[in-house]
């Protein structure tokens, strides 16, 4: 994640930073307002820690200006630190939408603790979206020039994948033939459903029905749930990891490290560092069940073919 600290004391500052990149975030510094805006504006960062008696502004008025960059900047989380504050004036600013207020001098690891809270609840909500943006898109017909794919992975720039929408609905509504009602021909059903993730994702969302009539995955359901998930990862291009798993299921935490190490140890699944955080370990499946998967995944897809007219 980006982090953006604002503070006008070097020395202090590159104790933030380090601070923060001992949980594998990327830290930029701005030694006061107009240089932590300028960062902000470009860089968009996952979560802001400011000084508030900075050189040429308080970090009151720092935090109004980047609410007022708009609705995609008001959402970042915003961590005040001060040498002197009052209980009244941290009450103030939670109440004023903080994210939270640190009086000097600072914990630096419950600091970080708390930023990791600040950045996890922002991810969940963003997966929250990112889960209804493809329910909502999977409504949407498939047009005819093929345009717009539903069951396509989001990509990380969610204005642009809204976009898409936009563009496609614009489409349907303008169809001067009326056809939005009509069903797609079989031969757009087949380039835009039977794909390797589209059936992937068809799997688990019949896991997830399943899990729903017996209001917990049994032990064969919660494997392939794992499996699966992997490999939706994995052809998504997306990385998952183990710590994502929990968040993800109501099996208790024990249950899915018990099952992900059996899987592991049958050479199913294995764990690395992520490059980009090597504090994390990612989930992925081996090179030998890869391919035994990805021929699995080509049969089943066959099957289906067949079924359809």
């Amino acid at each position: 994640m980006n982090i953006i600290v604002t503070e006008a004391d070097t020395d202090f500052r590159t104790q933030l930073k380090a601070a923060f990149e001992l949980d594998g975030h990327a830290v930029l510094e701005a030694s006061d307002g107009e240089e932590a805006l300028a960062l902000i504006r470009t860089k968009k960062p996952h979560l802001i820690v400011t000084e508030i008696n900075l050189p040429d502004m308080t970090g009151d008025q720092l935090f109004k200006q980047v609410k007022q960059l708009g609705q995609d900047y008001g959402v970042i989380p915003f961590i005040f630190l001060s040498a002197n504050t009052t209980e009244s004036h941290t009450v103030d600013r939670m109440n004023g939408g903080a994210d939270g207020v640190f009086e000097k001098p600072i914990d630096l690891a419950l600091l970080r603790a708390h930023a990791n809270a600040c950045l996890l609840n922002s991810r969940r909500h963003a997966d929250l979206i990112e889960s209804k943006l493809e329910e909502f898109s999977s409504l949407l017909r498939k047009n005819d020039n093929g345009k717009f794919d539903p069951l396509a992975p989001l990509s990380d720039n969610i204005d642009q994948y809204l976009n898409n929408i936009r563009a496609s609905i614009d489409e349907l509504v303008n169809d001067g033939n009326g056809n939005t009602t009509q069903t797609p021909p079989a031969s757009s059903l087949r380039d835009s459903v039977l794909q390797p993730l589209a059936y992937i994702r068809f799997c688990l969302d019949q896991l997830t029905r399943r899990r729903s009539m017996v209001s917990a995955l049994n032990s064969e359901a919660l494997t392939w749930w794992l499996i699966f998930t992997v490999a939706e990862s994995q052809y998504a291009k997306k990385p998952l990891f183990v710590s994502d798993l929990y968040f993800s299921t109501p099996s208790a935490k024990t249950t899915i490290n018990s099952r992900m190490n059996q899987l592991i140890e049958k050479g199913v699944l294995t764990k690395r560092s992520h490059p980009s955080d090597g504090r994390r370990q990612q989930l992925i499946m081996t090179d030998h069940f890869k391919t035994k998967f990805a021929a699995h995944i080509e049969d089943s897809i066959n099957v289906l073919l067949k079924e359809l007219p």
